[in-house]
């Protein structure tokens, strides 16, 4: 596993060179990096914390994975993003998975 924290232009040159298996990615660089993993064949992992619209529009390039960080950030983004309902996990105050696996990308 590597973490990096970088520039926008670094990081997806970055990420097209390293080709990784999942980017993990959250705050303003999120749309972007869930352009990349698609381009790559990388897996995303959206992680999301509040509810505010600059985050919410990652949720539009339809990323593999959400993580909300609550259960009322979750409540908040699904009816304006019901693609995500699909999958999806609130670490606090419980963990809740989603029914359905992992939508796979043909």
């Amino acid at each position: 596993m590597l973490y990096a924290h970088m520039g926008a232009e670094t990081a997806s040159a970055f990420i097209r060179s390293a080709r990784p298996g999942v980017v993990v990615t959250h705050h303003d660089y999120a749309l972007r990096a869930v352009w990349l993993a698609r381009e790559t064949g990388a897996r995303s992992v959206l992680l999301l914390h509040s509810d505010f619209d600059v985050v919410a529009q990652a949720l539009t390039a339809d990323p593999d994975l959400c993580v909300y960080n609550t259960d009322w950030v979750m409540r908040s983004l699904v009816p304006r993003h019901p693609q995500v309902a699909l999958c999806g996990a609130a670490g606090w105050p419980l963990v809740l998975c989603c029914d359905q696996p992992l939508r796979r990308r043909a």
